[in-house]
């Protein structure tokens, strides 16, 4: 019997035999041997002369239009340097915006799921 099946997108077709089960034992099988890649190291994030600076009023801006995809920083929080603030993905490409110092967020005027221009507000800080 000639199947096709399709495994994480790719198709293969197999020839399967049927066979009596109480005539046949089944072989040992080889131990299978799985390559598994390493995941993929996080996102750097990307900082000052890249294209996110904190500008002297405290305004974090976006480096390029985005889709933000998570917040984890609020209205009243104590932030250090480097605390994650939010991710931003483009093309598929996730972005992590970190804080360039220490602070207290004033305003984040952006929400998961908004599209997000070059040079838009993402957080605003006291």
């Amino acid at each position: 019997m000639k199947l096709r099946i399709t495994i994480e997108g790719k198709t293969y077709d197999v020839d399967v035999e049927l066979v009596d089960e109480l005539a046949v034992s089944p072989a040992p099988l080889p131990a299978a041997t799985v390559k598994i890649a390493s995941p993929l190291p996080p996102t750097p994030p990307i900082r000052g002369r890249r294209g996110v600076k904190q500008e002297d009023d405290g305004t974090l801006r976006s480096p390029l239009a985005a889709v933000v995809v998570a917040i984890a920083a609020a209205a009243g929080q104590r932030v250090e340097k480097g605390d994650l603030l939010m991710v931003i993905e483009a093309m598929k490409m996730e972005t992590s915006i970190v804080a360039e110092a220490a602070g207290t967020v004033k305003a984040v005027p952006v929400a998961v799921g908004h599209a997000v221009k070059p040079g838009q507000a993402l957080v605003e800080f006291e």
